[in-house]
């Protein structure tokens, strides 16, 4: 066709080792897979706990325990670049979260966010010293709690 649309950024997912197509389809697939996306097969993947495919199961599984994530409602807050900050709440549940979409490591100031609260367990390069929370390099935090629907994220 003339148009490929998104085609250059979709390619066929190889579920297992061997040669191309690597058990996609038994006839000729419209993209090629490349060696290197060989190497990421679902097999392998599936073998492996530090995964991709692993971490988005975990993720997927993690979101989906938290009804705040799957319909609450939004607030962006405004951040400078490189933080990405909003929050999701629903009823009398919230969570901030805040990306750190750097190399280097970012403070972001927290506001209005009860005493105590923690991390949850799937945030990554993060933790939380009183008001202050220390993103490293490319960390995010999701950071859940109940009532205090005002917290706010600066940076």
């Amino acid at each position: 066709p003339e148009d490929k649309g998104r085609d250059g950024c979709r390619t066929p997912i190889p579920w297992d080792e061997g040669d191309a197509p690597n058990g996609f389809t038994s006839g000729t697939p419209w993209l090629p897979v490349k060696p290197a996306q060989s190497a990421l097969n679902v097999a392998s993947q599936n073998a492996d706990a530090g995964s991709t495919l692993a971490f988005y199961r975990t993720m997927l599984a993690w979101r989906k325990t938290h009804d705040v994530l799957l319909d609450g409602d939004i607030t962006f807050f405004k951040t400078s670049e490189p933080v990405l900050a909003f929050r999701r709440s629903k009823d009398d549940a919230a969570m901030l979260i805040v990306f750190n979409l750097s190399p280097e490591p970012r403070d972001v100031t927290l506001t209005g966010v009860p005493s105590g609260t923690a991390l949850a367990p799937v945030s990554q390069h993060a933790a939380l010293a009183g008001k202050t929370l220390q993103l490293g390099a490319n960390g995010y935090a999701f950071i859940p709690f109940t009532g205090a629907s005002k917290a706010r994220v600066s940076y």
